[in-house]
């Protein structure tokens, strides 16, 4: 009897599961949060990946001196390896490091306002073990990466 009933519990849980991700293809709302007019999306591991692994302006200007201080490195392996690098050292946003920062994007609202900032979109919000950029956030066009122990999760600013 016990049996049946775990069996059925589970079964109850995982046709619940697949329903919630049905209803939400994109993601969970959770992952878009709206702070001062900006959307900032919680990047998932994968698509994080993308965004870092991204040529742009900052890549381009990066010297080889650069990347090989960033890669902990002796020689320059160049732009595609340094890429390759960075966005290999995303990872997926811990739940308490999601909450940390949504809280922190929810009290920065009415100060954002009366900013009055331009629409720039949505703002990608990329998590990484902190490696690629000496365990500091940084900013890439619209995409903020925020480092391992830099989300404040754990009493850390």
């Amino acid at each position: 009897m016990r049996d049946s009933f775990l069996r059925r519990s589970t079964l109850w849980w995982i046709a619940f599961s697949f329903l919630v991700a049905a209803a939400h293809p994109a993601g969970f709302a959770d992952d878009v949060i709206r702070s001062g007019g900006i959307e900032f999306e919680f990047a998932a591991a994968e698509q994080g990946r993308q965004l870092v692994g991204q040529t742009d302006r900052f890549v381009e200007h990066l010297s080889p001196f650069d990347r090989q201080a960033r890669m902990g490195s002796d020689h320059d392996a160049g732009n595609d390896a340094f890429l390759r690098f960075a966005a290999g050292e995303v990872i997926d946003w811990p739940a308490a490091d999601r909450q940390a920062v949504a809280a922190a994007l929810k009290e920065l609202d009415a100060p954002l306002v009366r900013f009055k900032l331009p629409a720039i979109g949505r703002v990608m919000l990329v998590h990484t073990t902190g490696r690629e950029e000496s365990a500091a956030a940084y900013t890439r066009g619209t995409m903020i990466v925020l480092p391992r122990g830099q989300t404040g999760s754990q009493g850390k600013p």
